[in-house]
């Protein structure tokens, strides 16, 4: 049975993730985390999508773009498509290099602070970098937030702004609660864990009732 193509609704957030085959080890070096960046930089360009936060890790990694009109499938296909031929280059092997198909979960707006930290804070979680590090650890967005770091993929004003918030301090106080808010990160998990099909919205959508009823009505797929 076909699958059915991914909602498309104008200007949600989408909370997307890829994984490596058999727990391959894509980004096993700065240079293919760099390429990754660069690549991601120029889908959201080509896509007006806009990226809100991203973290990178040794064998998968998220982002969360707030969409326009055009379709996730096309941008994440384009995205991950790139990035396969390159890790099958550098690491000389062929074949799959993604597990799956990309994950997506449309998110509500008011979720968003959750989101982030939860997305940003994978390395931390994963034991990539240490507490000490995290602050400028540059594979997450959130080192950017805090002007340790640069990247053509986040614009920190345009993130303040969706976070209704004007200064660092701001930010760093939003994410310190995002951080003790109830159970976000299993939450996601436990969604992460579904099956990816679309019998049940709540498998693809995070809100509360009204918001997933305005997702599936905007959705034009």
């Amino acid at each position: 049975m076909c699958t059915k193509p991914r909602i498309v609704a104008p200007g949600v957030i989408y909370k997307v993730s890829s994984k490596g085959v058999h727990n391959l080890n894509m980004f096993i070096s700065d240079e293919l985390k760099c390429f990754f960046l660069k690549q991601l930089s120029i889908t959201l360009k080509k896509y007006s999508f806009t990226c809100l936060a991203f973290s990178i890790s040794t064998n998968h990694y998220q982002i969360v773009l707030r969409a326009n009109e055009k379709s996730i499938s096309d941008a994440m296909q384009h995205l991950n498509s790139i990035i396969a031929k390159r890790v099958n280059k550098a690491l000389s092997r062929e074949g799959t290099v993604f597990a799956s198909r990309f994950k997506s979960l449309i998110i509500e707006d008011n979720y968003l602070p959750e989101l982030i930290s939860s997305v940003q804070k994978e390395p931390l979680e994963q034991g990539l970098c240490s507490l000490h590090e995290f602050d400028t650890y540059k594979w997450s967005s959130h080192s950017i937030l805090l002007d340790n770091n640069h990247s053509s993929v986040i614009d920190k004003n345009i993130v303040m702004q969706q976070l209704r918030i004007n200064s660092t301090e701001q930010y760093c106080k939003l994410m310190d609660n995002a951080k003790s808010s109830d159970n976000f990160s299993s939450i996601l998990k436990n969604v992460d864990r579904g099956k990816q099909g679309f019998q049940k919205p709540q498998l693809y959508i995070l809100g509360k009732p009204d918001f997933v009823k305005i997702v599936i009505h905007m959705d034009r797929i």
